[in-house]
């Protein structure tokens, strides 16, 4: 007693708003399978990837909006705002039955994320006024990270006559990883602040749905 299905979606999109310097354009593939190797067991597995490119045409003060509403902002146009976003990601999921009453589940996922987003243009600042000195950059911001995500779940399920009792744990482990960059014409122009970041956890529960009578379902639980 074998089985197999899966399905795979394709999708793409390109947009263009009314305003300058504000397209999008979006694909992604998604997939997923399933296969029963026997009549108490069943493999679930999932597939994602998803390209994301966007521009940003930035803020306009009353004036630039009451002369040309779809004009972008000369920031914006001059530091190339925009945000480019891929994500993909893997999961799997295991699930037994361990009686006509129970059951059991085990999964887990990675995802990578990575985010380049120029979001800032160059401040300048002439110190020395009408001086020799050329006015200074004082600011500016580009960033560029990497987000990295690991998760795991196990599930115990049982039906007790009302009673449908659950318990189950939850494993996270995540990663942010690059920094904050200078931002010229939408390219790194030096790294201001590198970025580090890592995070765990552990999450366990129960709860209990009570099916008291045809209209009522109590649920409590701890976690």
């Amino acid at each position: 007693h074998r089985k197999i299905d899966g399905l795979l979606t394709v999708e793409g999109r390109q947009w263009d708003g009314y305003r300058d310097h504000s397209r999008q354009e979006r694909w992604g593939l998604y997939g997923n399978a399933g296969w029963q190797p026997t009549t108490k067991a069943q493999v679930q597995l999932f597939g994602t990837y998803v390209y994301n490119d966007q521009r940003l045409p930035g803020a306009l003060t009353r004036d630039e909006a009451t002369t040309d509403p779809n004009q972008a902002s000369s920031a914006a146009l001059d530091g190339n705002y925009g945000k480019v976003v891929k994500t993909a990601r893997i999961a799997g999921k295991t699930t037994w039955a361990l009686a006509p009453n129970e059951s059991l589940s085990v999964g887990l996922s990675y995802e990578g994320q990575s985010l380049f987003h120029p979001i800032v243009n160059q401040v300048l600042v002439d110190f020395d006024g009408p001086g020799p000195n050329a006015p200074v950059e004082v600011f500016s911001l580009l960033i560029d990270t990497d987000h990295r995500d690991l998760g795991a779940m196990m599930r115990y399920d049982r039906r007790v006559g009302a009673h449908d009792l659950l318990a189950g744990v939850n494993f996270g482990k995540g990663s942010v990883n690059g920094g904050n960059y200078r931002n010229l014409s939408g390219r790194p122009n030096g790294l201001s602040e590198s970025y580090e970041s890592h995070a765990d956890s552990m999450e366990g529960f129960v709860l209990d749905r009570w099916h008291a009578s045809d209209r009522w379902t109590a649920v409590y639980g701890a976690q």
